[in-house]
């Protein structure tokens, strides 16, 4: 251990990036400053020692984890909730599950707004209208 003896205001640089100033002597007190870079760890001797007990104690203690399930549940379920998915469609007439739903396009047309069928089609955009008054010449 080096022992160096310093009166107030003197300083000691250790390592070129610390320095240690005697601030203040009264009796058997010594008031240090330090000035470090934020990576240097600084402790009073007695935080240090309770520290490193703890950490040694962690250390030996066994790991009381509960076994983790091989599977979750699903949210929805876990919580008792209505999952937001769709519900899986019925088979058609083929036996096929894909098949389109009600707003999709078929082969007969757009959709539930459009034309259902090819005579809807061809009969043009004004074939469900009642008929209108002729023009005058």
């Amino acid at each position: 251990m080096l022992r160096v003896t310093r009166r107030a205001g003197e300083r000691i640089i250790v390592g070129g990036e610390v320095v240690i100033e005697v601030l203040e002597v009264r009796g058997a007190t010594v008031r240090l400053g330090i000035d470090a870079p934020r990576s240097v760890s600084i402790y009073r001797e007695e935080l240090w020692l309770e520290i490193k007990q703890e950490n040694e104690a962690a250390a030996r203690a066994p790991a009381d984890w509960p076994e983790l399930p091989v599977r979750f549940p699903e949210p929805a379920a876990a919580a008792g909730l209505r999952s937001s998915s769709p519900a899986p469609r019925a088979p058609d007439a083929g036996g096929r599950t894909d098949a389109p739903g009600p707003d999709a396009p078929g082969p007969d047309g757009p959709g539930p707004d459009g034309p259902q069928n090819a005579a809807e089609e061809s009969a043009g955009p004004d074939a469900g209208a009642p008929p209108s008054e002729p023009e005058e010449r």
